[in-house]
Order: C-alpha cells, then sequence, then structure tokens
C-alpha cells in the first residue's frame, strides 16, 4: 500500500445509503483511498435539519473527492473555491460506491439543483 497516493474521500450518506440529496442529508462519511484499496475512517451526524451544515462539515474533513446524489448551485460553488472534486448522481450503498470509485466505474451526472422547487421533492428555503 502506497501511503504517497492516498485520497481522502467523503459520502453525503444516511444509514448506509448515499442521500439523494445534499441538503437533506445527515451523515458524512470519509475514507481514506490507496489505489483500490480503501477503509472508512468515520461516519459524522449532522443534528437536526441545519441546510448548510453538511457542506461546512465537509470541508471541515479536507477531502480531496466528495460523492453525493444532487447538490445546490451554493454547495458546488463552496466545494470548487475549496479544490474538492465532485462525483454527483451516485445512488446505492456507500460501501457499493465505493467499490465502483476504486475501480474506475462510477461516473458523474452533474446533478444540480438549479431552482428552488425540484421534481425530486426538495424544497430550498
Amino acid at each position: 500500500m502506497e501511503m504517497e497516493n492516498k485520497m481522502r474521500v467523503c459520502i453525503v450518506c444516511h444509514e448506509g445509503v448515499v442521500s439523494k440529496h445534499m441538503g437533506q442529508s445527515e451523515q458524512v462519511s470519509l475514507y481514506e483511498v490507496y489505489g483500490d484499496f480503501y477503509e472508512k475512517i468515520e461516519t459524522i451526524s449532522v443534528i437536526g435539519h441545519e441546510h448548510e451544515g453538511i457542506p461546512r462539515v465537509v470541508c471541515s474533513l479536507d477531502p480531496d473527492v466528495l460523492i453525493c446524489g444532487k447538490m445546490g448551485i451554493k454547495a458546488y460553488e463552496k466545494f470548487t473555491a475549496k479544490g474538492i472534486s465532485m462525483l454527483m448522481g451516485a445512488e446505492g450503498y456507500i460501501d457499493d460506491v465505493m467499490n465502483l470509485y476504486v475501480k474506475g466505474l462510477l461516473k458523474s451526472d452533474e446533478s444540480l439543483c438549479t431552482s428552488h422547487v425540484h421534481d425530486h421533492g426538495c424544497n430550498h428555503h
């Protein structure tokens, strides 16, 4: 295992599943990735629904990559400014998603929420 090629990856999730929308998420899982090997470091719960809570937690973990479902433009801009790469549109159990990621099979679909009412049920206020 080459420690110099370590990457930090965050997945926005809830109960072991990638959250469909970052603003409705309750947890962030942090992984360290070494080539095709990964190790879960911790899962952090964000208590209560605090719309800016998840982006703040993600940024505090200083990841190289963020894997999530959908996110709003403000979160996207915040992560871009921090130099965090994003893979959006992920679905399923976080272990399955991480397996796809380390194999290079996880693709982003640029799932940005661009208005206040969306067909997937999130309402920004």
